[in-house]
């Protein structure tokens, strides 16, 4: 049987889960009680398969926002490439080496990747899985020095009438193709995944393929109208729903790479989807980093605050012993002839006595 969708992938979502425990009443008899409590449950995103009818739509849409960027005043990206071009190119000459040697290298580790993933070597499921990650995280690495040089290429480009068109018609297949599981109404959830937990053989596993199937699936972006669609997405772009905003994301993903021809196939889905899990296992690690740097550099200034303020409080006990351990002044010589003064006037109060 054809499958009827490009991709379908699962996106965590906290539902209400029916919980029953039993418990003692006030008699000591024994009660059934039932609690709902959140609990995260896989939901299916999927993105169907277009028909003709719909790229035909989706090819006149491009095309009309092609026109209205064009009657708006931005160029075409053959006519700004021609003024590049007439200025010698927007890449230098090392640029364009080191482009050219981050495109070999990226095909020989593709090349790898595919060997050992049809494991002519006949390498250990362990071994495989270590020289598979290893791989991804250089290809990783690889794309996303590429990726700087794109960026920097195609922010060249980033204004021309092409660009804001491809934009806007990712956006209209996006809105066009995403479909989202429907809850089961009589148990207010999604049970699929409790036999995918248990599938351990093939028979079991087919079974499951074969329910999946017959799953019911509703449009994530209901309404006729183009403009009810992005009502719709923006409501839920706006929204607090992680479940939501983690789909978006990847449903914006997946069909960004199959608009520009780089996936079809379900095989090159899961490429992607490797590429993103990848993306974002780099991205935590990152914040990671960021947020033990910042407590590093919080412990750092609060021990040189506690420094300051002990040499502060040093400086304020030396001074006070100071004031206490100082001597005397000596009297002035001016005060010296009056004290000789005074000493002359008791010799003659005492001779006057006698």
């Amino acid at each position: 049987m054809k499958n009827k969708w490009l991709h379908t992938f699962k996106v965590n979502r906290a539902v209400d889960f029916k919980e029953e425990s039993t418990e003692k009443n006030e008699k000591g008899e024994d009660v059934k009680v039932t609690k709902v409590v959140k609990k995260d449950r896989p939901v299916l995103v999927r993105i169907r398969k277009p028909g003709r009818k719909l790229f035909d739509e989706g090819e006149l849409y491009y095309g009309v926002k092609l026109s209205e960027g064009i009657k708006a005043g931005l160029l075409t990206r053959a006519l700004l490439a021609k003024r590049y071009q007439n200025d010698g190119g927007s890449m230098s000459e090392p640029e364009k080496e080191r482009y050219s040697e981050l495109y070999l290298k990226l095909f020989e580790k593709e090349n790898d990747l595919q060997r050992l993933q049809v494991n002519l070597e006949k390498k250990s499921e362990e071994e495989k899985k270590d020289k598979i990650t290893d791989l991804l995280m250089e290809m990783s690495d690889l794309r996303r020095e590429l990726q700087d040089f794109e960026t920097a290429q195609s922010s060249l480009f980033d204004q021309t009438a092409e660009t804001r068109a491809k934009n806007k018609t990712i956006m209209w297949w996006v809105l066009q193709l995403a479909q989202v599981e429907k809850k089961n109404d009589e148990i207010k959830d999604y049970h699929w995944y409790k036999k995918e937990e248990k599938a351990s053989t093939d028979e079991e596993k087919e079974e499951l393929e074969k329910e999946i199937e017959k799953l019911e699936f509703v449009n994530v972006f209901d309404g006729e109208a183009l403009e009810d669609k992005m009502d719709k997405y923006d409501t839920l772009e706006d929204g607090d729903d992680e479940f939501w905003q983690e789909s978006l994301k990847k449903l914006a993903y997946f069909v960004s790479y199959w608009y520009s021809g780089q996936a079809d196939s379900e095989e090159d889905f899961e490429r992607v989807e490797e590429f993103l899990l990848a993306e974002g296992s780099e991205e935590s690690s990152e914040e990671n980093t960021e947020e033990s740097f910042e407590k590093e550099s919080e412990k750092e200034e609060a021990a040189e605050e506690e420094q300051a303020e002990e040499e502060e409080e040093e400086a304020v006990e030396e001074t006070k012993l100071k004031e206490v351990l100082v001597e005397p002044e000596e009297r002035s010589e001016e005060e010296l002839p009056e004290e000789e003064d005074d000493e002359e006037a008791l010799k003659e109060l005492d001779e006057a006595n006698l």
